[in-house]
Formats: C-alpha cells, sequence, structure tokens
C-alpha cells in the first residue's frame, strides 16, 4: 500500500502506451498496460516466476488490488506477463530502474551531490559449464535446428555431407569423461572436421535470425581460441588439440545454452560462471548498474556507467571511489576525459613501473619537463632524474603505451645516486632508461592525491557499497540469472536495482524507520547472558 502511493506509474503507463493496438474492434482489454506494468513489478519485488507471480496475483488479496484487479477476478496467465515483459526487454529495457530513480533524485535531492561508489559482482549463469567437444556438438545442434525451422530443404542440403553421430553426439557412444586423453583427442578431432565442414555448406545460406549468427559466430570462435588445429598439403584439418592456458588467454566461454556467459576469474578460487555486473550508488540508492559478460575486466565498467548517469539522469558525481582494480593512469584520464573534468576517481594508484624497478629509482621518482631546444626555438619533452639531469632523449616504446627515456651513461658515471638508481641490474658503462606511460601526469596526482586525509575519508566510504551489493545478492535475487543472454541478463540486473532502490525509499521514507543496531559477537554474548 505504501508502495502504491510512493510510485507514479503514469510516465510507466506513457512509455508503454503503444503495447495494445487499441482500434476500437473486439472485446476491451483486461490486461492493460497499468496492471502488467504492477504485475511486473510485484514479480521482481518478491523475487518470483512467471508461473508464481500469475498463481500471487489470484490468491492474494493485496497484490490483485495493487495490480487492479478485481476481487472476484480469476487471475491472469503467466504466458501473458511473458509477453508484456519480451515487449519489455526490446523496447524499455531501462525503463522502470530509470524512472524510479528520477522520482527518487526528485524526493532526496541531496543524492546530486555525494559520493558514489563502485564495485562489481558475479551472477550466475543459467547454464551448466560444456567441455569444448559438448560446447562445438551443442552449438552445431542449435545451429541446425534453426535451419531446420527456416526451411526444411535446407536442412536436409547441409546434412546430406555430414556425419551426424559425430557432429551433434550419439547416445550410444562412450561418454566423454570416461575417455582416455587420445581418445579425448581423436573425439576433438572428428568433430572439429565436422563442425569446418558444417561451417563451409553454411557459407551461401542467407538467414536473417541473431540466433543462427549467435551460434555461427561461437563455432567460429571455438575454433579460433579454443582448439589448435594441424593441416595437411591440401589445407585438410588432420588432428585437433586443445589450447593450452597461454595459448588461450582471457577467452572463456562456459556453454552453448548461453554464448555470452563466460568466466569471470578473480583469482584461483574466485571463478564464476557468468556475468559481471557493475554497480555505481550513493550510499543509499543505486544510480547504475549494467552487466558484462563475465571475462570483461572490473574497471572497464567505470567509463560507461558514468557516461549512462549523465545521458540519463544529467548525473555526475564529484567523486566517485573504486577499488585498486581501476588505479591505472589509464582509467584515471579516461575517467576524467568521459566526464569532462566533473568527476575524479578517487582510487589506491596502481604504481606498476615502480613495483618492477624494485627498490631502485624509477619513473614514479622522476619529473617530466620541458626544455628549449636553442636551434629550433621549441619547446622539448624532456624527463628529469632523481638527482636533477635532464635528458630529451626518447623513443616511442614497443611493449607499452608510452616512452623510453634515456639517459647516457657518461652523465651518470659521477652522479651520487647512480648506486641507488642503477643497484646491480644495470651496468655502469650502460645507459639508463625510464619508461614513462602516456598516462603518466594523471597517475602523478592521484599519488598525490592519496597522501592526502580527503583522500583517506573517501577511503572509509568504499565498504558501504559491499552492503549495497549484499542487499542486491540476498534480498533482490542478483546472485543468479533468470535470464539467458547479456540483453536479458542487464534486464534483470536493472529490475533488481529498481526492487533495491524501492526498499530503500520506503525505509527512508517511513517515519517510524529505525535502522536495525549494529551488534558485535560481544555484544550478543553479554545480551544472552544477561537474559539468563
Amino acid at each position: 500500500m505504501r508502495l502504491n502511493q510512493l510510485v507514479d506509474f503514469a510516465p510507466l503507463e506513457e512509455a508503454c502506451r503503444d503495447y495494445h493496438k487499441l482500434n476500437g474492434l473486439g472485446s476491451p482489454v483486461i490486461h492493460t498496460v497499468p496492471r502488467l506494468l504492477r504485475v511486473l513489478l510485484l514479480r521482481f519485488f518478491y523475487g518470483k516466476s512467471l508461473r508464481e507471480t500469475a498463481d500471487f496475483i489470484h490468491l492474494n488479496m493485496l497484490a490483485k488490488w495493487f495490480a487492479g484487479y478485481g476481487l472476484a477476478y480469476f487471475g491472469l496467465s503467466h504466458t501473458t506477463i511473458h509477453d508484456f515483459e519480451t515487449y519489455l526487454i526490446k523496447n524499455h529495457p531501462r525503463l522502470f530502474f530509470d524512472t524510479v530513480l528520477r522520482q527518487i533524485l526528485a524526493a532526496f535531492p541531496e543524492q546530486r551531490q555525494m559520493t558514489q561508489l563502485g564495485d562489481t559482482f558475479a551472477m550466475l549463469a543459467n547454464a551448466q559449464r560444456e567441455t569444448v567437444i559438448g560446447r562445438l556438438r551443442h552449438a552445431a545442434a542449435r545451429l541446425l535446428l534453426i535451419i531446420h525451422s527456416y526451411d526444411a530443404a535446407s536442412f536436409q542440403t547441409v546434412v546430406a555431407n555430414l556425419v551426424l553421430p559425430t557432429l551433434v553426439g550419439d547416445k550410444q557412444e562412450k561418454q566423454e569423461f570416461l575417455l582416455t586423453d587420445l581418445e579425448k583427442n581423436d573425439r576433438l578431432t572428428q568433430t572439429v572436421i565436422q563442425v569446418i565442414a558444417l561451417l563451409n555448406a553454411l557459407e551461401h545460406l542467407l538467414i536473417r535470425d541473431k540466433a543462427y549468427h549467435t551460434y555461427k559466430k561461437l563455432l567460429h570462435d571455438l575454433l579460433d581460441k579454443e582448439v589448435v588445429l594441424t593441416q595437411d598439403e591440401a589445407g585438410q584439418v588432420v588432428a585437433a588439440r586443445l589450447c593450452t592456458k597461454e595459448e588461450r588467454g582471457t577467452y572463456y566461454p562456459i556453454s552453448a545454452t548461453d554464448p555470452d556467459a563466460t568466466i569471470r576469474n578473480h583469482g584461483p578460487k574466485k571463478m564464476s560462471d557468468g556475468y559481471n555486473v557493475t554497480v555505481a550508488a550513493t550510499t543509499d540508492f543505486i544510480c547504475e548498474i549494467a552487466a558484462a559478460t563475465g571475462s570483461q575486466p572490473d574497471e572497464t565498467g567505470i567509463v560507461p556507467a558514468l557516461q549512462k548517469m549523465a545521458q540519463h539522469h544529467d548525473l555526475q558525481p564529484e567523486k566517485f571511489v573504486y577499488d585498486r582494480a581501476a588505479g591505472h593512469g589509464k582509467i584515471i584520464e579516461a575517467v576524467y576525459e568521459a566526464t569532462n573534468g566533473q568527476t575524479q576517481l578517487v582510487v589506491k594508484p596502481v604504481q606498476a613501473a615502480k613495483n618492477k624497478e624494485g627498490d631502485r629509482f624509477g619513473p614514479r621518482d622522476c619529473m617530466l619537463t620541458e626544455v628549449l631546444d636553442e636551434e629550433t626555438g621549441e619547446l622539448l619533452p624532456a624527463l628529469r632524474c632523481p638527482a636533477g639531469e635532464i635528458t630529451t632523449t626518447r623513443y616511442r616504446s614497443g611493449s607499452g603505451d608510452g616512452w623510453n627515456y634515456r639517459m647516457p651513461a657518461a652523465t651518470c658515471w659521477r652522479c651520487p645516486l647512480n648506486w641507488e638508481c642503477r643497484k646491480d641490474q644495470v651496468q655502469p658503462t650502460h645507459y639508463r632508461q625510464f619508461f614513462v606511460s602516456v598516462h603518466h601526469a594523471p597517475l602523478l596526482k592521484a599519488v598525490a592525491y592519496a597522501q592526502t586525509e580527503e583522500f583517506k575519508l573517501d577511503m572509509k566510504l568504499r565498504p558501504q557499497i559491499e552492503r549495497i551489493i549484499a542487499g542486491l545478492v540476498l534480498h533482490c535475487g542478483a546472485r543468479h540469472a533468470i535470464f539467458r543472454g547479456l540483453e536479458k541478463v542487464d534486464y534483470q540486473a536493472k529490475m533488481q536495482a529498481t526492487v533495491y532502490n524501492l526498499k530503500r525509499w520506503l525505509n527512508l521514507s517511513d517515519p517510524n524507520y529505525r535502522p536495525p543496531p549494529r551488534r558485535t559477537a560481544a555484544d550478543v554474548v553479554l545480551a544472552l547472558a544477561a537474559a539468563a
């Protein structure tokens, strides 16, 4: 009842008014847009499936009243909810999140001036992990089913020259986990040969279907990034093996059931199958949330999140606090440029070059400057070392995004800091080289800010994002994906963030609300002893 008083559904209803094509003919619409919007909100507010939501509306009088149905009305079918949700995902995936957040910002204008916090969490995919052979066969089978649904004649033409039991699997064959390594390699080789034959047969087949191109791309990616092929002189595949960890890189898809889901690798014991969800929030409300495939690095989602906030809500926080994953000069500079200098990324800087140098002087101990070229009259970029010597000799680095500045050995010969700068890693007769990233300047600013008391106060806020993520995961159902595919999972994350914001809004708008006291284990023990 309080939710019905707080939320203004008019903007939602206006955005979806074209869902029903009203032409004056036929019976009046029973499941109108206002009713379906409220039903969908109840679905995520209570974390129910489509069928459970339909039963909930039928059996719960308050839910029926909230949705706008009469007391004696039987209810609605789960397919009706599904059809409307499909429409919403396709046309208005951000509608609920943006509409509710606009109303929250209007009710709490001070939120616009608050420091924001950012982090990511894993959303587990709604799919079982498969082996490479399993993925190849599963994707090939899905591809053939799509072809058959479009044109049975084309399907027969494609499969005419294929060995289907080898391509898609056979129930009579030995299960993969029972095979020896030699047998696995042989099955992989035979499966790969059939997959290549399938892809060759599809070259002249024109099918305009998103799923068709998704599975076709998945097969190409598996052959390119998961398997090493051996070919004969005629170019025919004669052997195949799985890529090693080094050859494979960071590409870790998990299943053909959900081709968008990959492995989120945060350490040896922190690997999750699914999606990496970025959250940006104040200490009270979530201001942006977006799902990405699991293999995407955490820091990649920061700039898009800030851009979406500015685009949809004209919201640019003065400070955005993040963890050490975003502490590189490249990310700090990207945030500054994307927000036109309006947002400062508060983060503990990562001084990779300093760590690489060890305990000797490195690029962080030097200073970039400019010197006047007496012959041309131009200002040349230069590097001043800790001893005050200056060099303008620099070369573009071939291994990193930056420059290698060289200090000649003759300059360093009598330097009092020679040992601190070179140690035993650089011979006295050799030049001393410093790699300076193109993002050196913003990183130095972050290093300087990290030494201030203001930085320490900002970082004390950062643990609050963990509380928000815990609320999403534990109380809003954001740990497990209920959909498959990045587009739908992103919609799910935004709906569950909407629910979090609504629950927080209900609490803060309640004059009788008091946050639960934080008690330590010692407090609980003393309370139990006193009660006894």
